[in-house]
């Protein structure tokens, strides 16, 4: 690729070439520059990776005409393709700045950018946003799903910005306790409370916010719209900044007045909800045995995405079973039944009301008779095709990571903020030779680093572990910034930790060896070119000193005839013409001022000529004493 051929008057030189075209190619952004005839002067890898543009349109020359006709075949525009580039040329030319959109090479989304530069030449850029166009659009796709599962929701949502003290309501809930939209603020709300919940209410918030309690959930009363009196799950979820304060809350208030006087109405059946409650509950479920009758909570018809007219039955949920996770259910169902596991637990798939198929997590717990037979199963079940999903996602992206981490030339390591050690790459485990099955998730940092040390990994570490392992913690955990590390066979490493939002530790090892061999080389040639300065600067003044004891006057000059020594006799018979007497001074200027100030006689000769003279004979004799 030819690169520009003057940048502002600086020197220029292959390696710069070399090093400025490997430098433009690295770049993210494909570009090319067009002088002001608009043929191509240069462009960069990127570019036409990105433009898709045949390497023979690449070359410096190419007319920007040239590009636009080779754009045209695969675009909408109409009329032919000398019109539609003429065109495109005028509205390039029309503005300073044009900018716009089009498909790349592989269907890829690229921004595409005319700019007019100083002289009347042209950078054309293009810019990769197909991730960007694409998270674009699925962030619509989310908020659109997010704004119709909250309209469906049997739950009301709210958003609380605790700073501002504003309070964001969701529709449902405005129906739901008969509000009238813009009705509530954060006050209003807590003026709603009955006054003999309004302590625990408050409690239970002042609890969460300074983190006492991992979730905030309240049941409580309030007066509606309608000035009834309702029972309400309150349930939220908290915005904190880093100091853990909490800035906004976010959560769900559903209606659970019916679930409390069916609570008190199901008194009697203590022993049904006893041993429900011991199971994981969603929606509750109650099997009778013997009779082969099966109770279902509202929770179960809420949860299951199954039309409650189709599941009322034992053999209603068995006949939406998926037929390959049928066998799998029995079998979990009669081992528990029998008695050989402590409970049942099963996640089976199953087809919604929808037709599509949806999973679901059933568990619960036997109840027997006097004799040990099961004569009633109770339990919870719920749908977690979300949670399955989310599983799936997460155990792609983990494998990602780790193929990305594996790929990386530094060692990584990501330590928990109990400092176990999450993952890794084989680099930084290739580090600890001879111990490297001890570098696994789960292990301490710790542990890690005193198996390397026993082994004498860290040869600076001395003997006392427990000294040095101090200050080598103190300096990872205070993440200042960047450390070394000297290993066993003279290696080096750059170890950069960085702090986690979790409290883990996230720390990248580069290996510097030959950067501090290339440090130590120079070193040395600094050292060794101090002592031959010295050297030098010894032998000078031992040379001062012997022409100093000579009683004659002496002079010495270089081949270029200009001053190099001279000793303070020299000096004394030109006293008169001292002020010309210095290192570098010219033979002739010297001579000149001599003869100048009359301290020399030129016979009666034109003191030039003379001048001349003398200066020729003294490298004459030069020349012969050579």
């Amino acid at each position: 690729m030819p690169v520009l051929r003057n940048l502002g008057g600086i020197a220029r030189s292959p390696a710069g070439d070399e090093m400025l075209r490997a430098g433009l190619d690295a770049l993210g952004q494909g570009f090319a520059m067009f002088d002001d005839a608009l043929r191509l002067v240069t462009c960069n890898q990127p570019f036409r990776a990105l433009s898709g543009y045949p390497s023979e349109l690449c070359r410096p020359g190419t007319m920007l005409a040239a590009l636009l006709r080779f754009d045209d075949g695969g675009d909408d525009a109409p009329g032919a393709a000398e019109d539609v580039a003429a065109r495109r040329l005028a509205e390039i030319g029309a503005a300073d700045e044009r900018t716009g959109e089009r498909n790349g090479a592989d269907g890829r989304r690229l921004v595409v950018r005319y700019q007019k530069l100083a002289g009347g030449s042209l950078l054309l850029t293009y810019t990769d946003v197909t991730d960007t166009r694409r998270a674009e659009a699925a962030l619509r796709a989310s908020e659109q799903r997010y704004a119709l599962v909250t309209e469906a929701a049997t739950e009301g949502f709210y958003d609380w910005d605790i700073v501002n003290d504003t309070l964001y309501v969701s529709p449902q809930l405005n129906r739901m306790f008969a509000f009238e939209p813009g009705d509530l603020r954060s006050q209003k709300w807590n003026d709603r409370v009955v006054p003999q919940d309004y302590q625990r209410y408050r409690r239970a918030l002042r609890d969460y916010f300074v983190q006492r309690t991992d979730r905030f959930q309240c049941e409580y009363r309030i007066h509606i719209g309608s000035g009834e009196v309702r029972w309400v799950k309150d349930r939220a979820t908290a915005v904190r900044r880093p100091d853990g304060r909490a800035v906004r809350l976010v959560g769900a208030v559903s209606d659970v007045t019916s679930e409390k006087e069916v609570q008190q109405a199901l008194a009697a059946s203590e022993d049904r909800y006893v041993h429900a409650l011991e199971a994981i509950g969603e929606g509750l479920y109650d099997w009778d045995i013997e009779k082969d009758v099966t109770f279902y909570s509202p929770g179960v018809h809420r949860q299951i995405l199954i039309p409650e007219s189709e599941l009322q039955t034992p053999q209603d949920w068995i006949r939406h079973i998926h037929p390959d996770d049928l066998p799998r259910f029995r079998a979990a169902t009669r081992e528990h039944l029998r008695g050989v596991t402590p409970r049942f637990e099963c996640e089976a798939r199953y087809r919604a009301g929808d037709g599509t198929w949806r999973w679901a997590r059933q568990h619960g717990l036997a109840v027997r008779d006097a004799g040990g037979r099961a004569i009633r199963l109770i339990g919870s079940t719920g749908d977690i095709t979300e949670s399955k999903q989310l599983a799936e996602a997460l155990a792609q992206a983990e494998a990602r990571l780790q193929t990305a981490i594996e790929a990386a030339s530094e060692g990584f390591v990501v330590w928990d903020e109990h400092d176990r050690l999450v993952m890794c790459n084989s680099v930084y485990r290739n580090f600890f030779r001879g111990v490297e099955g001890l570098v696994a998730p789960g292990v301490s940092f710790e542990t890690i680093i005193r198996a390397g040390h026993d082994r004498g990994m860290f040869p600076n570490a001395g003997a006392d572990f427990a000294e040095w392992f101090a200050v080598l913690l103190a300096q990872r955990r205070s993440h200042s910034g960047r450390r070394e590390q000297h290993l066993h066979g003279d290696q080096w490493l750059l170890i950069s930790d960085r702090a986690l939002a979790s409290g883990g530790v996230v720390s990248v090892y580069a290996d510097i060896t030959e950067h501090k061999l290339r440090e130590r080389e120079l070193a040395d040639a600094v050292e060794r070119l101090a002592g031959a300065r010295d050297e030098a600067a010894r032998a000078r003044i031992q040379l001062t000193e012997a022409i100093e004891a000579i009683s004659e006057g002496f002079v010495l000059f270089d081949a270029a005839d200009r001053l190099i020594l001279h000793n303070s006799r020299f000096r004394e018979f030109y006293a008169p013409a001292a002020h010309v007497i210095r290192e570098g001074a010219s033979f002739r200027q010297m001579l000149s001022e001599i003869v100048r100030i009359g301290h020399l006689t030129t016979g009666g000769r034109d003191p030039s000529d003379w001048i001349e003279w003398r200066r020729r004979s003294t490298s004459a004799s030069r020349r012969r004493s050579n």
